[in-house]
């Protein structure tokens, strides 16, 4: 099966994070996972973009009512880590 050309076994996963706090960046974080969603551009689904953050909690409110379609990884550290 191919989506644009694309076959199915070669799709991507995409992972935003790294070098910063994606969700300290939201605005250009969620215009690159539309972009990158779009027919004319890479169709990735947002289901296979996962936004990973150290857990921002007005963001990630703010993240969720965009209903972008990604996921989220939240990576949990205790005080003493």
């Amino acid at each position: 099966k191919k989506q644009n050309n694309i076959p199915y076994e070669r799709r991507v996963n995409i992972v935003y994070m790294g070098m910063g706090e994606p969700l300290d960046n939201l605005k250009n974080v969620s215009k690159a996972v539309k972009i990158l969603s779009q027919n004319d551009g890479l169709a990735i689904s947002p289901r296979r973009q996962t936004i990973s953050t150290s857990g921002l909690a007005k963001q990630i409110k703010e993240l969720g009512e965009m209903n972008l379609g990604v996921l989220l990884a939240i990576s949990l550290h205790a005080v003493n880590d």
